[in-house]
């Protein structure tokens, strides 16, 4: 987890991570019934973590605030090109990884989570390799 001050940094380059991915699925053919489950799937999560999120960054960090919602817009597009592609795997490691990042700002914005690093880099980790595991399948 980088410092508290790099939050930014670390939000620009899981961006171009999410890029990565969404072009490594977009490759792929997408379904439209698996893309439109997840979608739905990444708006309802985004539904729950996202208000308590954005107080919290209003109140203490509101520079943060637009592109906190940029890298999540970006962040629905690549679960929902995860899921597009049929691929249950690729789905779970777009949500592990969504959550492991719901975590990380609720940890640094919201308030403390018991044991938040590893609440926080298990799931990180395990989407990443779900997510690689599926596009090198």
């Amino acid at each position: 987890m980088l410092p508290r001050d790099m939050f930014l940094a670390g939000l620009v380059a899981a961006l171009v991570e999410h890029l990565a991915y969404i072009a490594g699925f977009r490759a792929r053919e997408l379904a439209g019934v698996w893309l439109a489950i997840a979608l739905l799937i990444a708006l309802v999560s985004v539904a729950v973590f996202l208000p308590p999120i954005h107080r919290a960054l209003r109140a203490r960090r509101p520079a943060l605030v637009a592109p906190v919602y940029a890298y999540v817009a970006v962040f629905v597009v690549m679960v929902a090109s995860a899921g597009g592609t049929g691929s249950l795997v690729a789905l779970a490691g777009a949500l592990l990884f969504f959550y492991s990042d719901a975590i990380l700002a609720w940890n640094r914005f919201v308030r403390p989570i018991r044991y938040g690093r590893v609440v926080n880099l298990v799931p990180y980790h395990l989407g990443q390799i779900l997510l690689v595991l599926s596009l090198v399948s």
